[in-house]
């Protein structure tokens, strides 16, 4: 029984890897889409201050996730993690460097009560946040499609991926259906955090959205099962996954349904359920590939890509004792700061974004 569990510790640690990245585009996706969202939906500045101040309080602890995926990646799969970012160094760069350009916008984008100094931030706060987004996706669509990447015969990388690549087909979609998804969970997290006319307009924003998403999403159904766009989806059709891809149509369905009566929160919960289901549908098409290759002897396995199982059984040890202190504090931050946001609440702090 221990033998089995020790040679399964790559896999087991495939799926931590995939959690964790979850988590990041569940509660990333919220300060990230509140950031995009929030200077067109008001042109009002205390509005803009109030949608900002809903995600005050969580959106460093958020980035935790990020850190969290990049560090399991790089200790669990460590030739997955130099392939992927040496290949896609630049579109890494400039998400690395949207990323660092986004914190000063949320902490100085108040500090003046100037039109001219406001309207700055704002624009490089939603820009800023947007290529985040864009990035992030774009990090997620190469490993989906597979990236042009081979090994010498000395095992040095090669790799010829190129900007143009961002535009194939399959790319476009996944990017597409994991930057309106991230749009919605911020929309419906700040909706459920507003009042009045504020939190309608945000409502209105995700329903929108939601019905984006299932077309965008019903388009790569059928083009990835019926016309084969990309040379690694071609799976998609063979290995049962299709039957699994009326599950976002439900749960989106279900979110617009509750969006439509003004029940912001369940809705929250119905679209993270449709971000875990599109990652447990992905992982299907690509296991046990953790980075496929276009050239496909090439591709990079969930057990020819791990560390040592004694490396693996080392972080094992570490994660059962340190991630429950991060779920905990996670859990403590969104219960202390679950209240609604005001105007009123808003100029009493003098230190409100």
């Amino acid at each position: 029984m221990l033998d089995y569990l020790y040679a399964s510790l790559p896999a087991i640690w495939a799926g931590i890897v995939l959690f964790v990245w979850v988590g990041f585009f569940i509660l990333a996706g919220i300060d990230m889409g509140v950031c995009v969202l929030y200077k067109h939906i008001t042109k009002k500045d205390i509005e803009r201050r109030i949608l900002l101040n809903t995600i005050a309080p969580i959106w460093e602890s958020n980035q935790v996730w990020l850190i969290l995926g990049v560090g399991a990646l790089f200790a669990a799969f460590a030739k997955a993690y130099g392939t992927l970012f040496t290949s896609l160094y630049d579109v890494v760069i400039i998400t690395l460097f949207a990323t660092i350009i986004r914190a000063p916008g949320l902490k100085y984008r108040s500090k003046r009560n100037s039109a001219l100094w406001r309207k700055g931030w704002d624009c490089l706060l939603s820009y800023s946040s947007l290529i985040m987004l864009f990035g992030y996706a774009s990090l997620f669509g190469a490993v989906l499609s597979g990236i042009p990447f081979s090994f010498n015969e000395d095992g040095i990388l090669m790799h010829s991926f190129k900007f143009s690549m961002l535009l194939e087909p399959s790319m476009i979609f996944c990017k597409a259906i994991i930057v309106i998804l991230c749009l919605i969970q911020g929309a419906l997290f700040a909706a459920a955090k507003v009042e009045n006319e504020l939190s309608k307009k945000l409502n209105n924003v995700a329903f929108y959205l939601n019905l984006s998403f299932m077309a965008v999403w019903f388009i790569s159904c059928f083009l990835l099962t019926h016309v084969g766009i990309d040379f690694w989806f071609t799976t998609f059709s063979s290995k049962c996954v299709f039957y699994f891809s009326i599950i976002p149509f439900i749960l989106q369905f279900a979110s617009a349904s509750f969006i439509m009566v003004r029940k912001s929160k369940v809705a929250l919960v119905l679209n993270s359920a449709c971000i875990v289901t599109l990652s447990v549908i992905f992982s299907m098409i690509i296991f046990p590939y953790i980075l496929p290759s276009k050239n496909l002897p090439h591709s990079l396995t969930v057990w020819n890509a791990s560390a040592s199982l004694h490396s693996l059984m080392i972080l094992t040890i570490s994660l059962l004792i340190l991630f429950p202190i991060v779920l905990a504090y996670v859990a403590w931050l969104y219960k202390v700061f679950r209240g609604k946001v005001t105007k009123e609440g808003i100029e009493a702090e003098k230190n409100s974004y």
